[in-house]
């Protein structure tokens, strides 16, 4: 369990509940979080600001930067990460805005987050492809990018309102 918090990167004081389906010989696991969602937002006022990060980081993988490659790219494999959570919410809130839905592909893999609204609930889906084979060396940069924007969906937020009473 201490492995799943820092790959999630909760704070000690923050250890949701974790519970994990499936074994080292499965290539499917399924892991259920429980935690209470005013221990992760920040607060302006009436405001409450929910990073996406917190909810959810379950890829984060740093590509360098390389002046020159050598070498074609090459996914051994064909790999695939989902990951759904869905955020209940109080019935003192509301919400503002929520991102938009995002859809990146390229010839290495496809990343989709989606956000869908409820009437107490929010859903988020992201979807991460990574498509097996060898890669032109000319198309890293390209690759980097891809990396790069998949991580940049970090930085989202939902924004909710407290109702006045």
């Amino acid at each position: 369990k201490e492995i799943i918090y820092e790959w999630l990167e909760f704070k000690p004081e923050v250890m949701p509940d974790v519970e994990m389906n499936g074994s080292k010989n499965e290539s499917l696991a399924e892991m259920n979080i429980k935690y209470q969602i005013d221990d992760l937002f920040s607060k302006s006022g009436k405001r409450l600001f929910v990073p996406i990060k917190s909810l959810m980081n379950f890829y984060s993988v740093h590509v360098p930067s390389i002046e020159k490659r050598k070498q074609p790219i090459i996914i051994r494999n064909k790999k695939e990460v989902t990951e759904t959570t869905i955020l209940y919410l109080p019935f003192n809130v509301e919400i503002e805005s929520i991102p938009n839905n995002v859809n990146l592909k390229t010839s290495y893999g496809t990343f989709d987050i989606k956000f869908t609204k409820g009437d107490r609930e929010i859903k988020i889906e992201k979807i991460v492809r990574f498509n097996k084979g060898e890669f032109p060396k000319e198309t890293y940069s390209e690759f980097k990018e891809f990396h790069e924007s998949v991580q940049s969906t970090n930085t989202l937020k939902i924004v909710l309102k407290q109702k006045q009473p």
